[in-house]
């Protein structure tokens, strides 16, 4: 199967499905994305070590695309782009 380094990633997964998760898509790609935006349900939700940046539901999704433009910024900053 021929995948693409996707740049960002939205992410509901939280705890071991979370970690189930990364652990497949790693054994996939080359390198797990250097964006993953973990959507939690409450501040309190554990936020996995791969992820970049948070929204707690709800969210508008004018904050999740400044989220995104924000972390995607930062990529190009470092010259990972």
């Amino acid at each position: 199967m021929n995948l693409h380094r996707p740049l960002v990633i939205l992410s509901g997964l939280l705890g071991a499905q979370a970690a189930l998760f990364y652990s497949q898509l790693s054994n996939k790609l080359t390198a797990v994305p250097s964006v993953v935006i973990v959507l939690a349900s409450s501040v309190d939700d554990p936020v996995p070590r791969e992820a970049t940046g948070v929204l707690t539901k709800p969210f508008l999704l004018r904050a999740m695309l400044d989220e995104m433009r924000r972390e995607v910024r930062a990529l190009a900053a470092r010259g990972t782009v």
